[in-house]
């Protein structure tokens, strides 16, 4: 069985059809709330979809770069994947032993 959502149009609310709007022009979540307790996220619709590069701020894009190497001298990277290798050869569990009863 499906499940299907159930759809409001918020034209007939005009308090959350203005939250809406508000919230898709900022990009900002607003939390709905009833007696004090948030009931429900009011999120702006993504328009990046799975498989397409996600757009980048030419901001974004300067940090990126300026990060790039950060690392580097920081570790010893041969070091590194020695200790990854000889660690993955150590047991740490107890060996199994199984009984079988006559």
């Amino acid at each position: 069985m499906v499940a299907t959502r159930r759809h409001l149009d918020l034209e007939d609310i005009p308090e959350i059809a203005a939250a809406a709007r508000e919230s898709r022009e900022s990009g900002q979540p607003i939390d709905l709330r009833l007696g004090g307790k948030t009931v429900a996220v009011l999120t702006p619709k993504s328009e990046w979809k799975p498989g397409e590069p996600r757009k980048m701020s030419p901001e974004d894009t300067a940090r990126f770069m300026e990060s790039a190497g950060a690392w580097r001298r920081l570790i010893d990277a041969e070091h590194f994947l020695d200790e990854n290798y000889r660690s993955r050869s150590i047991s740490t569990r107890p060996e199994v032993t199984v009984e079988i009863p006559d």
